[in-house]
This record gives C-alpha cells, sequence and structure tokens, in this order.
C-alpha cells in the first residue's frame, strides 16, 4: 500500500457541515506525507468542500444506492481493499461498513458518532430493527469507536460505551487559525444591509428538522416585539430552506431576516456581524458552532441539548429548554447580548488549549492511525 497509512473516510457528502468540517480541520493539520486521506461518499454531486479536499491531496470515490446492500457492499469491498483504516461517519450504517471493512482484510476499523439522536431513544418498530442490527454489527466489527461527546457515544454504542479501551470522546475540533485574521464590522454590516446599532441573531447550521428553524423563527418574531429594529442572520443549506423563506415572506420579515447559504467567513461573521448566536436545536452532538462562537468571543444560546463538554467559556454559553416558550429565549436573549464577558484574547487561548484545537487532536488522530499502518 506503499509508505502512507490510507484512511477511507465514510461520508454522506463533504457538504459545509459539522463533521465534514471537522474533518477537512484535521486534514489541514495532520501529517500528509505519512497519512493519506481519501473519501467515499453517497452522492453523486460535487459538494462544497470537494475542491479543498482534493487540492490536498485525496480522492473522492462515488458509490450511490447504499440501500441496495448486496450490490453497494460488492463496490465498496473492492475499494476498501485498498486502505489500512476505515473511518466511518454515518450514524447506524456504520454497523454494515463495518462488516464490509472486515471482510476486505482493513485492520483498522472505525465508528464515529457525531450526535446524540433522542429520537432513537423511541424509534418505530421498523427503525428499532435496523438499529438493533446494525448496532450489533458495530459491536462486532469495529476496532475503535469514537464519539464527540459522551452523550453521543452513548446514543450510538450504548449506556456502557465509554468503559471499554477501544472507545474513546474525540472532540470536534476546529481550526483557530480563522479567529485570528482582522474583521471590519461596519464593512460587515453595510455589505448586507444591516444598521451598525441593529442586533443582529445569528445562526449557523443546515436547514434540516433537528435544527428547528421554525421555532428559531417563532423566538425571532417575540424578540422583534421588544427590539424592533433586530435582524436575523441564517447561514448554512438544506432541503427545509424554501420553507423557511417562505415563512418569512408570509411573516413579511423579508428586510430582517437575511439568508446567506454556505459561507467559508463564518469566523470573520461571528466576530464581526452576530451580536449573539443562536441554535435551538432538537438534537447535538457537540456543535462545532458553539466551540466556534466561544473561540470568536461571541455569547451563544442554545439549547439544553447541548452537552456540557461543549462548554469551553461557560460565561459566553446559556442553555435552555423548551418549557418555557418563545418569551424565556427571547428574554435570554435581550438579556445575554449585554454580557460584560470575557475578551476575545481570552476565550480564544482557552478554546486553543482546549480539546477543540485542530493542531492537537490531528496529533491524537496520527497516534491512532499509525497503529493500522504498523498492522
Amino acid at each position: 500500500m506503499g509508505n502512507k497509512t490510507r484512511i477511507l473516510h465514510v461520508i454522506g457528502s463533504l457538504a459545509r457541515g459539522g463533521a465534514e468540517t471537522m474533518i477537512l480541520n484535521l486534514m489541514r493539520e495532520i501529517d500528509r506525507e505519512r497519512f493519506q486521506f481519501d473519501f467515499l461518499v453517497q452522492k453523486h454531486e460535487r459538494a462544497s468542500y470537494d475542491d479543498e479536499a482534493e487540492s490536498m491531496g485525496a480522492t473522492i470515490h462515488r458509490i450511490t444506492g447504499y440501500k441496495n446492500l448486496p450490490v453497494y457492499g460488492a463496490q465498496v469491498y473492492r475499494l476498501m481493499r485498498n486502505y489500512d483504516s476505515v473511518h466511518s461517519h454515518v450514524y447506524a450504517y456504520s454497523g454494515f461498513l463495518m462488516y464490509i471493512a472486515r471482510l476486505a482484510g482493513v485492520p483498522q476499523r472505525i465508528v464515529h458518532s457525531h450526535t446524540h439522536r433522542e429520537a432513537d431513544e423511541h424509534p418505530s418498530f421498523l427503525r428499532g430493527l435496523y438499529l438493533t442490527w446494525m448496532k450489533h454489527l458495530i459491536r462486532r466489527e469495529a476496532t475503535e469507536w469514537f464519539a464527540c461527546s459522551v452523550d453521543a457515544g452513548r446514543s450510538l454504542f450504548g449506556e456502557m460505551w465509554d468503559h471499554w479501551d477501544h472507545c474513546r470522546v474525540i472532540p470536534n475540533a476546529i481550526n483557530l487559525d480563522a479567529f485570528h485574521s482582522t474583521v471590519q464590522p461596519e464593512e460587515l454590516r453595510s455589505s448586507f444591509g444591516i444598521p451598525l446599532e441593529s442586533p443582529v441573531i445569528g445562526h449557523v447550521g443546515r436547514f434540516v428538522p433537528e435544527k428547528n428553524h421554525s421555532f428559531l423563527l417563532d423566538i425571532f418574531g417575540e424578540l422583534l416585539i421588544r427590539k424592533a429594529d433586530s435582524h436575523l442572520v441564517l447561514v448554512g443549506d438544506g432541503p427545509e430552506r424554501q420553507s423557511i423563506e417562505d415563512l418569512v415572506k408570509q411573516r413579511g420579515w423579508v428586510s430582517r431576516v437575511h439568508f446567506l447559504g454556505l459561507r467559508s467567513d463564518v469566523p470573520d461573521l461571528m466576530r464581526g456581524l452576530f451580536d449573539i448566536l443562536l441554535l435551538p436545536s432538537k438534537w447535538e452532538g457537540v456543535p462545532l458552532t458553539v466551540i466556534e462562537a466561544q473561540a470568536a468571543g461571541l455569547p451563544c444560546l442554545a439549547s439544553s441539548v447541548v452537552p456540557d463538554e461543549a462548554l469551553v467559556v461557560p460565561s459566553l454559553v446559556k442553555r435552555l429548554d423548551f418549557i418555557g416558550g418563545i418569551e424565556a429565549w427571547a428574554q435570554v436573549i435581550n438579556d445575554h447580548m449585554k454580557i460584560e464577558g470575557i475578551s476575545h484574547e481570552g476565550s480564544y487561548d482557552l478554546v486553543a488549549k482546549s480539546g477543540y484545537n485542530a493542531s492537537i487532536t490531528a496529533k491524537t488522530l496520527e497516534t491512532v492511525y499509525s497503529r493500522a499502518g504498523s498492522r
């Protein structure tokens, strides 16, 4: 297989999401003279990070039809025979992939849980059968179990998952270099037509049900009653974007809600545009955006599903459940934007010293992947 240790990351696509961003952050930091990152994706369409991954030497393999297990399994088997390690990021379906990887003779087989799915705690009958089968395959076939948090590990691997030697928490690492650039708030706000003195609520995430965009709009509506000059900035894309845009039009907020799509300058937006980050998710692992907000020195209000592990700078992050409704969320936003928090330099330093620094996490994974190359 040559001198490099060859790692195949399996993921839905290289769209700009939390897990995908983390993998690219690690790819930028890892020793690419020793480790080769390639990708197996499940979509033919090119995605946001494809160009950058390929510029760093990755090959992106596109195999679709993953629901046709015999055909898909045969194609994946032939591909996996060329790798020292398979690192799967596709939640429960990883069980089938670990089975194929073992048949293909891959010595190191890693399953990585990036989320805590509360919906899977009470699944439908068919979903329950699927999860039971896949989790059985994970336990039997995977050589390493990774998770972004303790709760994300329990969600996929079971309550006692962290008692095993082959299990570990791998924090969702960020690239801190992006938080050192110079930003001009006046220019940023002017470019979006937002007055300098107006409160700006920011959100970064895919337009999918778990991100709870409809509730987010309800909160914003309540906030407009209290602060009529407020603006909402939504960064991201996804299947529910059009329905959310339609809701904004129905409510007459087109001039107040800004849809930015996929952006590569999120650190600049956090430091120069947002006054607070709002994340009312229904479920999460350790959201990358919350870590990024703390590196930017930005106050953040998130739902209570965000775990303790995400609180690197506790004074910047408030968590709230849904019991109090939109009035409670709007009040906390109003109060938390005024926070006399830690300086940007202070919060940056705390994140840099934490496990969320991509350069530190890359060194950890180099040690892990080295074991595959030596087998």
